[in-house]
């Protein structure tokens, strides 16, 4: 993940952009998924970026109805 601090007319904001979050056999990118899912938890807003250029999948469907 990506993290940048900044301060919007007074507001403290700290903006984490993440790997996203996917099912994956893979260990290292697991780890990712888990940290970003910790990062959702975690978070006051959430800001979620999806490819509009094709169907939502079921996947991206559960992430939305979860945040």
């Amino acid at each position: 993940s990506i993290e940048e601090y900044m301060t919007v007319e007074g507001i403290s904001l700290r903006l984490i952009d993440t790997a996203g979050i996917r099912d994956t056999q893979d260990t290292v990118e697991a780890l990712g998924v888990e940290r970003a899912r910790d990062y959702i938890n975690k978070a006051d807003i959430v800001l979620c970026v999806i490819d509009g250029s094709t169907p939502l999948t079921p996947e991206e469907i559960e992430i939305l109805t979860s945040v």
